[in-house]
């Protein structure tokens, strides 16, 4: 079965890949010199007829892959807000299970906190295990707190190298408890990408943005380096690399 003679396919690529051999396929029916000029025209108004079929489900196709970004984009937004609804019911109905529970419990004990029991269940009271209610924080002794400060890592090596130098065994048995403690360095992403987008000349076109050729001995437009902006990219971090080749999907 010919290109011309093939029902359209319904993938994006299958469209693009189809119209695409339309295209070849149409030019070479219009340069095949053994082609009769009766059977050339027939031939060419079958092409343009499947290009046709094409076209239209591409449309169709494009509207779809619309659509649904816009609702994969706008549904999250819309689950979130009915996930703040749900926690927000779910701490009512943990308060109305305390004040329920409060209830039940005051009259239990007021009855001698004796078992009630019904036709399927049984209501009684049980201590629970100890646990501690915090009324005054700022009395509770500093050795009961735990301290989470946020800073450089750079800053926090420098320190514990000072602290790691300092003589006499206070400040040793400081630094032993520091070194116990645990740290979790956090990639800073946004300190980081003003460094790795700084750009300098490209070394392949000495910054002009075109490529000599060699051959001519002339300038020829468009270093592949730079893509004829004559710069590149030349900060560094190490264990960071800048990407710049990501896209997404925009909609118009």
């Amino acid at each position: 079965m010919t290109p011309a003679t093939q029902e359209p396919r319904l993938s994006l690529f299958q469209i693009d890949q189809g119209l695409y051999d339309l295209l070849i396929y149409r030019e070479d029916i219009k340069s095949d010199p053994k082609m009769e000029e009766g059977d050339r025209k027939a031939t060419l108004e079958q092409i343009d007829r499947s290009m046709g079929e094409y076209m239209a489900r591409l449309r169709d196709k494009v509207d779809g892959i619309a659509w649904v970004k816009r609702e994969l984009t706008m549904r999250p937004e819309v689950y979130r807000a009915e996930a703040a609804r749900l926690l927000d019911e779910a701490r009512k109905m943990e308060s109305g299970l305390k004040c329920l529970e409060g209830l039940v419990i005051g009259v239990m004990q007021h009855m001698g906190g004796k078992p009630i029991k019904g036709k399927a269940a049984t209501l009684c009271l049980q201590n629970n295990p100890p646990s501690v209610d915090v009324r005054q924080p700022e009395m509770v002794p500093d050795e009961y707190k735990r301290a989470r400060i946020a800073m450089p890592f750079s800053l926090y090596k420098m320190l514990m190298g000072a602290l790691g130098t300092l003589e006499g065994k206070f400040a040793q048995a400081l630094y032993r408890q520091l070194l116990d403690c645990r740290v979790e360095p956090e990639i800073m992403r946004s300190l980081a990408l003003p460094v790795l987008k700084q750009q300098g000349p490209c070394p392949e076109c000495n910054g002009s943005g075109q490529r000599l050729d060699r051959v001519a001995e002339d300038f020829a437009p468009d270093c592949p380096t730079c893509k004829g902006t004559g710069k590149v990219y030349i900060g560094a971090v190490a264990g960071l690399a800048l990407v710049t080749d990501q896209v997404h999907l925009r909609i118009k």
